[in-house]
């Protein structure tokens, strides 16, 4: 939280510009603070996304990569080829 201040008539003279940055230097402390938890959750959920990554590697997801993308194109098509399969021994029977 932002810490008002209540400047004493000496250094009411102070632009904005100046009052800001004095109350962003008190409030560094807080700042500060913040990163204490930032950086290890900011580390953990690193560690997470290379953990699942070595775990794609294990399980061997990138190793037929030309085959998912046969799969997508050539699929349809089987799929109309059985069911006229299908179609037509209905009918013959």
């Amino acid at each position: 939280m932002l810490r008002v201040l209540k400047l004493p008539k000496h250094e009411a003279r102070r632009t904005k510009h100046e009052i800001f940055r004095h109350r962003i230097l008190l409030n560094n402390r807080n700042f500060m603070s913040v990163l204490l938890f930032l950086i290890p959750i900011t580390l953990a959920i690193g560690l997470l996304g290379l953990c699942c990554f070595l775990w794609t590697l294990k399980t061997k997801q990138y190793e037929d990569l030309e085959g998912a993308a046969n799969r997508i194109l050539f699929d349809d098509a089987e799929e109309k080829n059985e069911e006229k399969k299908l179609q037509m021994t209905a009918k013959n029977s």
